[in-house]
């Protein structure tokens, strides 16, 4: 590490810059004077010492005058910023939102743009994308593909044109994004050989000697015995110097050692080197208190600024793409190369989302938001007659999933109890592609709200779920309707990032595999299409004519008239027969029309991703994707690694779908009523509200209603009788989104599984499957169906057994057999409860090769005949 300047020389410095520089901004000039000094000896080999020195602090001068001057500015972003917040959540509340929904909703908005933004960078990934596919539905990373994009990326020629166009996306894209977040406040130095993000997990580094003791023997037997070894010693004390020394001695191999200068600007020696690389240790392993005096502790004050927050020096100098590679996959956050290229793709969309939308502090002009709303409920204790509460946990939640500080405390804690999910879901949601039929009623309902053709709607959701065409896919992709890379269809359902670790590809494989991803990218990308064409049609009218309700729904989403004529100007794509405002199309807006507009083409890029934004917002209605109200109430806030916060997401596991489902259309409703009370009275305000939520209600219920026909056919069940109100309490649970209320009374109410009642579903499928294992051991004694209860637990938390399509064929062919033999009558009085409880027997009897006959309708009359 650099020893900064000497006093008398950061006095001097001082005076210079007209204030009293501190320690380790006297350290930042000695590391900023090394790095150029590195750079100018690229071009320019054989200059003195003095020489090097004089143009490297010129150009650190510069650097100096161009942060001042940056600073100044961000000033003034900051004050619009706050400006743009307090206007937009009067503009609520004059719309009839209380201060805290008028909050909230301003997160809400900051977060629906995020998604805009990302997808507009990840189109621009597209070839990247398709060159690194993974194998086997997800599962396996194409690790040659990655090896030689990233060696394209490093410069080298691998000869392959797929590889070169895929690295080049990179290479433009993350570039893009560098400038857009400097642009809006930020500071990332463009460095010639950053190839992709850094990241380093705490708990693998902490343990170093035993994960490199499991990982780094070639063979496999070698490495099976090193994990054996290692296995018995987890619980041993842990051997600070042992796991240091195993980090340094490994790294050190990795390096590219003629970036190491000290403060002689000569090349450093290994043992200089190597204590670099133990200081690197403790800054990580000791999120860099290293140096702390617990003595001198004081508050920890404010953050730093989010236009400050990626300016850090680089302390790991690799020598090669290769050496990246191995690291990555050794102590990497996510071992996954594709996966953390992805994930950098997100995180900065995420931070040039806050600083455009809050300014270059978010954190300032959050605690600004949370403090007005405070003064605002307060002043309206007298109008209320009580006290007005502030939602101080709510919005604490969703501005730690918003900004992505919940963080980790427990590192371990948290990749067991993210296994246990992601096994749940593997396990579990195979047939979770017929529950999501109820798309269909929620994507017309999309559409017959925002008045868009039903003729059209159905056309765009028929070729977009059409296997047999996949030119729509392409349009999709570099239009920026691309859909989720991972877990596109498990969010549906759950709200944790499950792109890490083989429990993870397992659960995204069966997602897959269940045709449950297909089914929801293919839903959102009609939903898209009707979108963009509506908008494209509607913006014939201008700001003061177009559609009232969707001038409604643009001002609620922060948009003005400005976009609108952005939109207007932009020259539509052509595709099959229909036209198409695009992101494409705003970008490529002449410089002419620029001028008429009045603003500057680096400007196009935010509105290209405000309109994608939009679109999704619509496209996530019609297949519904948790929103960030949906977020903070699935994880509370609390940090990942804790007993409470895993605990709560477990608890809250599947129940994503209904969750989102209320907070989404209450808020679609609420704006709907708001706008119609303001426009056409109380009484068609209300009105609103009936035809609102019964063609969704009745619709979801009704294709649930034929949904849960099929998934009996499936099951070798007859069809329960559908004018039963338990049949229709069902519908109207598993596809009304009602699913609370599914968990609660339903089920709970309706059958014991494995001799316990099933309202212990409603605590989540990860507790419910412990309990299920326990009881299965506690009656082990009554010898009961215990070898069935075993093999039938064990199927339904074994990943790709309980596909839709498959299950039925897997049980008659192995399960039900074994389970008979485990426990002779089993199906018997399996299918006796069936009739005591649903009226309904087996068409296709479980034991049996092939079906006896053809499925029918259960009857009263008909309900005890197979007891007889």
């Amino acid at each position: 590490m650099a020893k900064g300047l000497k006093k008398e020389c950061l006095d001097s410095v001082s005076q210079v810059i007209g204030r009293q520089l501190t320690a380790k901004e006297g350290e930042d000039i000695v590391l900023n004077i090394k790095s150029k000094v590195l750079d100018i000896r690229k071009t320019e080999p054989n200059l003195t010492k003095d020489q090097y020195v004089a143009k490297a602090a010129a150009l650190v001068a510069q650097d100096m005058q161009r942060q001042a001057n940056r600073m100044k500015v961000n000033a003034q972003r900051q004050v619009i910023a706050l400006a743009s917040m307090q206007n937009y959540t009067t503009a609520m509340r004059d719309k009839g939102l209380s201060a805290n929904a008028a909050a909230k909703r301003f997160l809400d908005k900051v977060h629906k743009h995020a998604v805009g933004v990302s997808k507009e960078y990840a189109s621009e990934l597209v070839d990247t994308l398709q060159a690194a596919c993974p194998k086997f539905f997800g599962m396996i990373e194409n690790d040659d593909a990655v090896a030689g994009i990233l060696a394209e990326i490093s410069g080298v020629d691998t000869k392959n044109a797929d590889y070169k166009k895929a690295a080049q996306a990179w290479i433009q894209c993350t570039e893009n994004m560098r400038e857009r977040y400097n642009r809006a406040g930020g500071d990332i130095r463009s460095r010639e050989d950053w190839i992709m993000p850094q990241t380093h997990n705490q708990g693998k580094v902490l343990n170093a000697a035993r994960i490199l003791a499991e990982k780094t023997p070639k063979s496999f037997a070698r490495r099976t015995a090193a994990r054996a070894k290692a296995a018995t010693q987890v619980f041993k004390k842990h051997d600070f110097a042992a796991n240091r020394d195993a980090w340094v001695d490994w790294v050190f191999e990795l390096l590219d050692k003629t970036q190491y200068l000290d403060d002689n600007l000569e090349q450093m020696n290994d043992l200089e080197i190597k204590n670099v690389l133990r200081e690197a240790y403790l800054s990580i392993t000791e999120n860099g208190d290293q140096h702390q005096n617990v003595a001198d502790a004081k508050p920890s004050g404010r953050a730093k600024a989010k236009s400050e927050q990626r300016q850090e020096h680089r302390t790991i100098h690799f020598k090669d793409y290769k050496a990246r590679i191995e690291y990555n996959r050794m102590f990497g956050q996510d071992p996954s190369i594709f996966g953390t290229m992805l994930s950098h793709v997100s995180a900065m969309s995420r931070d040039i989302t806050l600083l455009e939308e809050m300014g270059p502090s978010p954190t300032t002009t959050f605690n600004t938001l949370r403090r007005s709303t405070e003064i605002l409920n307060n002043q309206s204790n007298n109008v209320e007659g009580k006290k007005v509460t502030t939602a101080d946990f709510m919005l604490n939640a969703m501005w730690k999933n918003l900004n992505g500080s919940r963080g980790i405390q427990n590192e371990t804690l948290a990749a067991i109890a993210q296994g246990a999910r992601n096994l749940q879901v593997a396990g579990k949601l195979g047939g979770a592609f017929l529950t999501s039929m109820s798309d269909i009623a929620t994507y017309f309902h999309m559409c017959h709200v925002n008045h868009m053709p039903f003729a059209q709607s159905a056309m765009y959701l028929a070729k977009s779920l059409n296997p047999a065409d996949k030119s729509d896919v392409a349009f999709a992709a570099q239009a920026g309707v691309i859909g989720d890379v991972f877990n596109s269809a498990a969010n549906r359902f759950v709200t944790d990032n499950m792109s890490q670790g083989v429990t993870s590809k397992l659960a995204d494989a069966t997602m897959r595999a269940s045709l449950l991803s297909q089914w929801t990218d293919g839903t959102r990308r009609g939903a898209a299409f009707t979108a963009m064409t509506f908008y494209t049609n509607a913006r014939k009218y201008d700001w003061n004519t177009c559609d009232g309700w969707l001038r409604e729904r643009l001002e609620n989403f922060g948009l003005d008239e400005t976009f609108w004529n952005v939109i207007q100007k932009a020259p539509a794509e052509k595709f099959g027969d229909a036209e198409f405002v695009t992101k494409n199309s705003i970008l490529n807006i002449s410089d002419a029309d620029l001028a008429t507009l009045g603003i500057s083409r680096y400007a196009l890029e935010k509105y290209a991703s405000d309109y994608l934004a939009f679109v999704f917002d619509d496209a996530h209605m019609a297949s519904l994707q948790p929103d960030l109200y949906t977020q903070a109430i699935s994880n509370l806030g609390l940090a990942r690694g804790t007993i409470a916060g895993e605990a709560w997401q477990c608890f809250f596991l599947f129940k994503s779908f209904p969750t989102a489902m209320l907070t989404r259309h209450f808020q679609r409703s609420g704006d709907l009523y708001r706008y119609k009370k303001r426009t056409d009275g109380k009484m068609m305000a209300a009105a609103s509200l009936v035809d609102y939520y019964a063609p969704l209600l009745i619709g979801s219920t009704m294709i649930a209603l034929v949904t849960n026909m099929f998934k009996d056919v499936l099951n070798g069940q007859d069809i329960q009788d559908p004018f039963t109100t338990d049949n229709i309490a069902r519908a109207f649970t598993s596809g009304g989104g009602a699913g609370f209320a599914g968990d609660i009374f339903v089920s709970a109410l309706g059958d014991y599984k494995y001799g316990h009642p099933n309202i212990y579903n409603a605590f989540g499928p990860v507790f419910s499957s412990m309990l299920d294992a326990y009881t299965i051991y506690d009656k082990y004694k009554d010898d009961r169906d215990i070898g069935a209860n075993v093999l039938r637990f064990a199927k339904s938390n074994i990943p790709m057994v309980n596909l839709w399509y498959t299950k039925q064929l897997l049980n008659h062919a192995v399960f039900n057999q074994l389970q008979e033999m485990m426990n002779p009558g089993y199906h018997r009085r399996m299918e006796r409860k069936s009739m005591r409880m649903r009226g309904t027997g087996y068409w296709w009897q479980p034991t049996s090769a092939m079906p006896g006959r053809l499925p029918r309708v259960a009857k009263s009359k008909d309900r005890w005949e197979i007891m007889k």
